[in-house]
């Protein structure tokens, strides 16, 4: 049986506050302490998804708040296309650890 929705890449929503260390879980942080950022942009996020296997691309849509911290929040978000079936946690720890990589071989190459 050839299920026409297995064909396309999964659409997943990402917020900027679920990678922030800053955040506490409560209000929106999904990932532990140790793979948190303390800040990110919409371009490391492009930059990961370039990184990490199978290749995803990204939408960013700004203009946007994240609910949770209308009052604080960074005005955008990301959809991010990937094909296969992985699951947003598992996404979102690998563009964490992937980020994290890309920033260390920067401050290196400084």
């Amino acid at each position: 049986m050839n299920n026409s929705l297995s064909d396309k890449p999964r659409e997943i929503i990402l917020w900027p506050e679920y990678f922030l260390k800053s955040i506490s879980r409560r209000l929106g942080r999904r990932l532990p302490i140790d793979l948190s950022l303390n800040d990110i942009s919409p371009q490391d996020l492009i930059d990961a998804c370039k990184e990490i296997t199978p290749p995803c691309s990204v939408e960013i849509v700004e203009g946007k708040k994240y609910p949770r911290l209308w009052y604080e929040s960074k005005g955008w978000y990301a959809i991010v296309r990937i094909e296969g079936n992985v699951s947003k946690n598992k996404l979102l720890k690998e563009l964490a650890k992937v980020i994290l990589k890309l920033r260390n071989k920067e401050r290196s190459e400084m």
